[in-house]
């Protein structure tokens, strides 16, 4: 028990001697007297690992605004039609960041697709198919290669980003 009230002071000491002004200054000349070199570097490593992390966790990937939730184990039809139940014990609104939204199919095709950076033609036709897969983008992309190709030019492989491609038209003329 000792121990684990010497590591808490290491640790608030540490955290202090951070501070700007006459407090960080204190705390910096205690820190020197009173932590040892391996429990600072220990401590810095352990804050600087967790500050890197932090975007990882599965609360930053939420979407901004929202409600944190857990899934009912007893299935969808428990609690309402999504299957999800706040929980007090868990339930936080989450910041807002400014991570980017997931790409949803369109149900209806747009009149043109922006290229975001990291598009490509596969990914482009990939999203906007009803049930992709290899062989169905494979057959897709080349189609919109053709559809544009007068914007992307001879390489279909370089399209940059804010340009404006058309759906190819479907087989039967009637649009993507």
């Amino acid at each position: 028990m000792a121990a684990y009230g010497w590591w808490l002071t290491c640790l608030a000491v540490a955290t202090a001697s951070v501070l700007p002004g006459p407090i960080g200054r204190a705390t910096r000349a205690v820190q020197a007297l009173v932590v040892p070199a391996a429990v600072r570097q220990l401590l810095v490593g352990t804050l600087g690992v967790g500050i890197v992390l932090a975007p990882l966790t599965p609360a930053a990937a939420a979407p901004a605004g929202t409600t944190a939730a857990v899934l009912d184990p007893r299935g969808p039809d428990a609690n309402q039609q999504s299957g999800f139940v706040s929980s007090p014990r868990v339930s936080a609104v989450l910041p807002k960041m400014n991570a980017p939204t997931p790409r949803q199919p369109a149900t209806t095709p747009p009149r043109t697709v922006v290229v975001r950076p990291g598009d490509s033609l596969w990914s482009i036709a990939a999203a906007r198919l009803q049930h992709p897969s290899r062989p169905a983008i494979a057959v897709e992309w080349p189609r919109w290669w053709a559809a544009n190709r007068q914007l992307i030019g001879p390489n279909p492989d370089i399209i940059r980003p804010g340009q404006r491609l058309r759906p190819p038209t479907s087989r039967n003329g009637s649009g993507s």
